[in-house]
């Protein structure tokens, strides 16, 4: 079977899975890891770079397709300690969340 998309085999996506199942949080690039934790309901936050796929929307920290995951936009000009900051803030919105 051709595909245009690289080929994942199934033992790594369950792999994968099985580490995001095994958290209450997540830290995730947009990718594979991101759409395995919707799947599986995990809560967490997902940095978008800029012009991202359709379903993270074009703006907001939101997307209705994805309703455990908090969106952290980045540009270029996006310094380390701004995205630090993003992330501390979704992770303590969902350890208050726990409490």
């Amino acid at each position: 079977r051709s595909s245009m998309l690289p080929q994942i085999p199934r033992s790594n996506v369950d792999h994968l899975a099985a580490r995001i199942a095994a958290v209450d949080f997540a830290v995730l690039a947009d990718g594979a890891a991101a759409q395995l934790a919707r799947t599986l309901g995990v809560s967490g936050a997902v940095i978008v770079p800029p012009g991202g796929a359709w379903y993270w929307m074009a703006a907001g920290d939101a997307s209705p397709w994805y309703p455990h995951l908090k969106l952290v936009r980045i540009t270029p000009q996006t310094r380390a300690d701004e995205i630090a900051d993003k992330l501390q803030h979704a992770l303590k919105a969902a350890l208050d969340l726990l409490s």
